[in-house]
């Protein structure tokens, strides 16, 4: 007998994800309430949000590209965010002894290492070109607006300025002023001619556009809240901040960096830990991998059946069992198999 032919491809929206949590607890599902489906969304979302506490779930990491303000210490990371792992100081080398051009504006002004300049454009969907003197592999782009923005950014690249193909299409984003917003190429390639276009009908207004190449990153050590605090001079300025300290606040976590930085052009490189996504439509992926479905199934059932009194006393015991079962099988799977090392901390003794 033929087998599918594939693995992995199987996945359980919102909808689905809850209609088996439904089943468990023995409820009929074409008498579901708005009530239950509100309460079953709820805790759906209370199970996933739980998730980022019990230690770090291998697919929420991400890295964040923070570029640098002169003499701003505090940088805020992405509404979500748990934790941040372990962060690298990365400079890259920006453009030059090339050319720029611009469907409007003056095109130099984004390209000349100042952000007190600046390429504005009149019409929607306009270009900012550079024109390398020899094929460069860009790995980062950075985008500083003049004045607030949304935009819908592609970046592109050409080997002969004429037919352009494209690098990066982030969406559309909020782009502050005086802001940076760094990308990085998830495969870079080698070319002369490197562009950011503009699609969704604005206006580009830039203080400067990084095309950045040849990245070299320095790791930075974490400092805890003591450590911070006891700085003599916590706004003293560097050309590389080398710590941080990680501000967690209610909403939106921050990095604080010390020294300040003096600098525009480099940024720090964070891999950081964030919850699971929320529930959305019902139409929506849960976003989980495959290994942890029928732990999110099993434990949905179990807390339904804590919440709905029409779920029988004793069917709230399997419950309870199936999902202590499930759960330890998909948490003893979150791991990366890799070597381990213990680096102590000498810090003490190299001050």
């Amino acid at each position: 007998m033929p087998t599918s032919g594939t693995v992995g491809q199987t996945f359980f929206n919102v909808a689905t994800v809850m209609e088996h949590a439904f089943r468990r607890c023995r409820l009929d599902s074409s008498k579901i309430t708005a009530e239950q489906t509100q309460i079953a969304r709820n805790n759906l979302f209370l199970y996933l949000t739980n998730l980022g506490n019990r230690g770090v779930n291998l697919w929420t990491l991400e890295r964040q590209l923070v570029g640098l303000i002169p003499n701003l210490p505090t940088y805020p990371l992405a509404v979500g965010t748990i934790d941040v792992l372990e962060a690298n100081y990365k400079t890259i080398y920006h453009a030059s002894g090339g050319w720029a051009f611009a469907s409007e504006g003056i095109a130099d002004n984004a390209f000349d290492t100042s952000i007190e300049t600046w390429c504005t454009q009149t019409l929607p969907n306009g270009d900012v070109t550079y024109q390398f003197p020899l094929d460069v592999v860009i790995t980062h782009v950075g985008i500083m607006a003049h004045g607030d923005a949304t935009l819908d950014l592609v970046f592109e690249f050409s080997t002969n300025g004429t037919v352009w193909q494209p690098s990066l299409s982030p969406g559309p984003a909020d782009y502050a002023d005086r802001s940076w917003r760094y990308f990085a190429i998830p495969a870079p390639r080698l070319a002369e001619w490197y562009r950011v276009r503009e699609t969704g009908g604005g206006v580009l207004d830039l203080r400067h556009v990084a095309f950045g190449s040849a990245p070299n990153d320095t790791p930075m050590s974490r400092m805890n809240r003591n450590n911070y605090f006891s700085l003599p001079n916590k706004s003293s300025t560097g050309s590389r901040p080398l710590q941080w300290w990680y501000n967690r606040k209610r909403t939106q976590p921050e990095m604080v960096l010390w020294p300040v930085p003096n600098t525009a052009f480099d940024l720090v490189e964070a891999v950081t830990h964030r919850h699971v996504q929320d529930p959305g439509a019902l139409t929506d992926e849960v976003e989980v991998p495959i290994r942890w479905f029928e732990a999110v199934v099993a434990n949905l059932a179990w807390r339904l059946g804590l919440e709905i009194p029409e779920v029988d006393m004793e069917l709230r015991k399997d419950l309870a069992a199936l999902a202590k079962v499930f759960e330890p099988d998909a948490e003893g799977e979150e791991r990366d198999l890799s070597e381990s090392q213990i680096t102590p901390d000498i810090s003490a003794y190299t001050r």
